[in-house]
């Protein structure tokens, strides 16, 4: 909570503190926030970002070793069910997605979101009590789901926790992919 001139905390003051901190990293300097270790993200969003080499860079990239490099992501029926068959099968020696089930929905879904990392972490091998602690391997980690092509807070969530991650979509022609989905609509319902 926030405080005000006598000491006492108050909702309105927590709101004054929280608008503060937001318009000091929204409208920061560029100068201002390097000092910080921070930088503004491209394409005029309101994300910072550390900078590369800064001290707060290389405690991100020592949390986040052992969360996915890598995200596929594409459209319902697009194929990214048979993507994710042939990596979990061994398709690529250097290539590990999450043990489970293929979607996460860590990025799309809120409540799997307010779990926080350590819960996504622990997704792909059960390790770690701490961010960052896993078995030590060397293939690439990688997540494969559906919904972060069309969930409007999936690719600010991912930019976030994961900056450095690359992003493969895969897309299929659209009649095909209405008609495929089509079908599967109709075998759920009908069948």
């Amino acid at each position: 909570r926030g405080h005000s001139e006598n000491g006492s905390w108050h909702d309105g003051g927590v709101r004054k503190c929280q608008n503060a901190f937001i318009e000091a990293y929204t409208f920061g300097d560029d100068q201002v926030l390097s000092l910080l270790g921070l930088r503004h993200l491209t394409m005029d969003t309101h994300l910072v970002r550390a900078s590369a080499g800064s001290e707060l860079y290389q405690r991100h990239q020592r949390m986040t070793r052992c969360l996915p490099s890598f995200l596929v992501i594409g459209t319902q029926k697009g194929g990214t069910s048979s993507f994710h068959f042939l990596l979990k099968s061994g398709w690529h020696d250097a290539v590990r997605v999450n043990s489970g089930e293929k979607e996460i929905h860590y990025f799309s879904w809120d409540d799997q979101f307010r779990q926080g990392p350590l819960t996504y972490q622990q997704r792909f091998d059960g390790s770690g009590d701490r961010l960052g602690e896993c078995a030590e391997e060397t293939k690439l980690r990688g997540e494969v789901s559906a919904t972060y092509l069309d969930y409007p807070k999936a690719a600010e969530r991912a930019a976030m926790l994961l900056p450095s991650a690359r992003i493969v979509v895969l897309l299929r022609e659209p009649v095909a992919r209405l008609v495929s989905s089509f079908n599967m609509k109709w075998q759920v319902e009908i069948c």
